[in-house]
């Protein structure tokens, strides 16, 4: 009888990069300690700090995309605000029109024509 084991890999860890970061770090130190190098501590541990810089910048460019992408939500908001607001504008001067058109006594509350239309000063027929 054989017993199947199914295995899962997981992917984690630091990476290529980071595998090389770390590995030159490690290169410079033992340099650095056994006197072949003569650099400061900063340009000996840079590969590292420069892999975490990386790091960090990735993770602001995320946060900066969520924040614009909320405050664009928020702008999309308004700009839809502004479309429903026109869109009542519209109705409500639409019957406004026709509430005139009664007052007129050219239509009837059902809106049937009763009568011919008065033209306006201008000589313009009414809708």
């Amino acid at each position: 009888m054989s017993n199947s084991s199914s295995s899962s890999s997981s992917s984690g860890g630091i990476g290529c990069l980071g595998l090389l970061a770390v590995l030159l770090t490690v290169l410079f130190v033992g340099l650095k300690l056994t006197g072949h190098i003569a650099w400061s501590w900063f340009w000996v541990i840079s590969p590292l700090l420069i892999y975490a810089g990386l790091g960090v910048a990735v993770v602001v460019i995320i946060l900066g995309i969520f924040i614009l992408g909320a405050l664009g939500i928020g702008f999309a908001k308004g700009v839809s605000g502004a479309i429903k607001s026109r869109k009542r504008d519209k109705e409500l001067e639409a019957r406004q029109r026709v509430a005139q058109a009664i007052s007129l006594g050219t239509f009837d509350s059902s809106g049937k024509q009763v009568k011919e239309p008065r033209p306006y000063k201008t000589h313009q027929w009414m809708l």
